[in-house]
């Protein structure tokens, strides 16, 4: 069933796939609200964590060091920045690669099939 979920948060949320800004109300199916724990606990970032030293730099820095994080590190990232300095161009560039990421999990080999049977279809000699 879908209810209408309202974002609170001073940063975007993702709910179900879709990106929810902050103030802003869409639908979602109701067994995909997050609840006040999040699904997956990000464990804290220890204060000798090279992920630390990290959100020493600029936005750019940081942004640009993204593509080189598996997930579990780029939420620890996330989450210590947004109990430290709470950069929301960073936030937002870090969502947004979580959310990117997660769509290329999610679309992975739905472009493949169909592309393949199209070229097969109409294309043979006989």
């Amino acid at each position: 069933m879908k209810v209408p979920y309202s974002n609170d948060k001073p940063h975007p949320v993702h709910v179900g796939g879709k990106l929810i800004m902050p103030g802003d109300t869409r639908e979602v199916d109701e067994s995909l609200i997050p609840r006040t724990a999040p699904a997956e606990p990000v464990e804290p970032v220890d204060p000798g964590d090279p992920l630390l030293a990290l959100l020493d730099g600029s936005v750019k820095e940081v942004t640009d060091a993204l593509p080189g994080l598996d997930d579990d590190q780029v939420r620890q990232l996330r989450a210590a920045e947004e109990s430290g300095k709470t950069r929301s161009t960073l936030i937002a560039a870090i969502d947004e690669t979580l959310l990117e990421r997660a769509q290329a999990r999610t679309g992975e080999g739905q472009g493949d099939g169909a592309g393949e049977g199209q070229n097969g279809e109409g294309g043979g000699e006989s």
